[in-house]
This record gives structure tokens, sequence and C-alpha cells, in this order.
């Protein structure tokens, strides 16, 4: 392989790598009370607006998807074992789900009666997984970020 070749070779490898690690980019969007609106995309594809509150190892997230759900993600804590069951506190009471974690987020989506307790919160939520336990001062009514999370996901599909 002659020279060019192996810069050809060298220049190839080098957009893979660059290729590679693109596969999960945040846009910034705005904020909603506390909370960072943001735009998800996964291999160059929109997933997900969300609203994300708090540091890097207390990262709450509450987002709505392009598939029209709503979910909740914390830190995952390792050793990550199941079942993995999210539970959320609001004034309606209590409601255990069931979730997911893989790397360093738990996640889980929200069923219809959950969302709806979320959208009438006007307290903090909190959400406990594990031993852990993380609360979310909003700054403004949950259903206001919840449909902050709506306009952003259907303006990102061009439905708005």
């Amino acid at each position: 392989m002659g020279r060019v070749g192996v810069l050809a070779l060298a220049m190839l490898l080098a957009c893979a790598a660059v290729a590679a690690a693109q596969t999960h980019r945040q846009q910034f969007v705005g904020r909603a009370g506390h909370a960072a609106i943001i735009r998800v995309f996964e291999n160059g594809v929109f997933q997900r607006c969300a609203a994300s509150n708090g540091s890097v190892t207390a990262l709450m997230r509450i987002a709505f998807t392009r598939d029209r759900a709503f979910s909740i993600s914390v830190p995952a804590i390792p050793p990550l074992q199941a079942p993995h069951v999210l539970t959320v506190f609001t004034a309606a009471g209590r409601r255990e789900l069931p979730g997911a974690a893989s790397g360093d987020r738990a996640w889980a989506e929200l069923d219809a009666r959950t969302a709806e307790a979320l959208m009438a919160s006007r307290g903090p939520l909190v959400i406990e997984y594990g031993r852990h336990r993380y609360s979310w001062e909003a700054g403004m009514p949950m259903r206001d970020i919840m449909l902050a999370l709506e306009a952003c996901t259907s303006r990102a599909l061009g439905l708005r």
C-alpha cells in the first residue's frame, strides 16, 4: 500500500471513530422553571425532549418521547440488579413503576395514572430508586413543565 493509501486508510479510521462517538447528542432548547429543556438525539435521530434538574450525580429527568410517552430517569446505583423499581411520590400518593437500568441511568415509563398525578402535582417531585431518594423542586407547576416537553417533542417532529 502506498503513502496515499495509508493516508486514506488513516482518514477513514479517524472518520469512523468520530462517527461512532457521535451516537448521543443533546441540544439545549430553553428553561421551564428550574429545569433545562433539552432535545436528545441518538444515532442522529431525535428521540425525546427532557427536563433535567440536579447535579451530575443526582440528575433527575422527566422526558416525553417521540412515541408520545412520558418517562422518568435517575442515576443508576451499582450493582444494577433486577428488579428495577422507581417509586414516584406525589401529593396523590406513592406509585411504584417497573423500570430498567443500563450504564449510569435507571428509568421507567409513566403510566397514564402516574402522568396525571404528576400533572396535578404542585410540590416537589420525589423519586426513589434502590436506597436513594431524589427530590426536584420544579420552580413552577409540573403540568407546565410536562406541557413544555410535549411542545418541544412536537416541534422536533415537525408537528407544530
